[in-house]
């Protein structure tokens, strides 16, 4: 499972307030109507951190692995909605749902990298998959298209190593 770090809105709410004056009072309404605009950063900037005062143990492994989430909890201020009054204004948004699942189908594993197989190359390919809520770095951090590679550069046919590809936790 990849480490969590939770942020309780009431806390963040709580430091914004410590300035006189408030200067980003509004941090947690920014954070409710744009969370992509925090989060992936928040991250980013968790796993520099962790990077630079982590034992070279947990260093060596997989960079994909090491990956840090960030979580928010805490109470919403009129972002409380209902599963039957959840409506496609809150796209993009940080709301609370809050009932009870009477039913629920099959949940699909996000797909961050896969590994592929050539056998007439006998060497392994992968691909890296990004959407709007990866980590936007740089330019070549663009999201991806999501569509499994059948050939190589040469044309030659891939397997896909599900056993070697990466998912992300939901």
């Amino acid at each position: 499972p990849t480490p969590r770090v939770v942020v309780t809105v009431t806390e963040l709410r709580d430091f914004s307030m410590q300035y006189d004056p408030p200067q980003d009072a509004n941090m947690v309404e920014q954070l409710q109507r744009r969370p992509n605009a925090f989060l992936p950063f928040w991250g980013l900037a968790l796993r520099d951190m962790v990077e630079r005062r982590a034992p070279p143990k947990f260093l060596m492994r997989d960079p994909a692995r090491r990956m840090v989430q960030v979580g928010v909890e805490g109470t919403l201020i009129g972002a409380m909605t209902t599963p039957r009054t959840l409506r496609s204004s809150f796209m993009g948004q940080l709301v609370m749902v809050e009932g009870i699942v009477t039913r629920c189908s099959m949940v699909r594993p996000k797909l961050l990298r896969s590994v592929h197989y050539s056998e007439a190359k006998a060497e392994f390919v992968h691909k890296e998959y990004r959407d709007e809520l990866s980590p936007f770095i740089d330019s070549t951090h663009l999201p991806t298209v999501n569509v499994f590679p059948k050939k190589d550069s040469d044309g030659n046919p891939l397997v896909t190593e599900y056993g070697l590809c990466t998912f992300a936790d939901h």
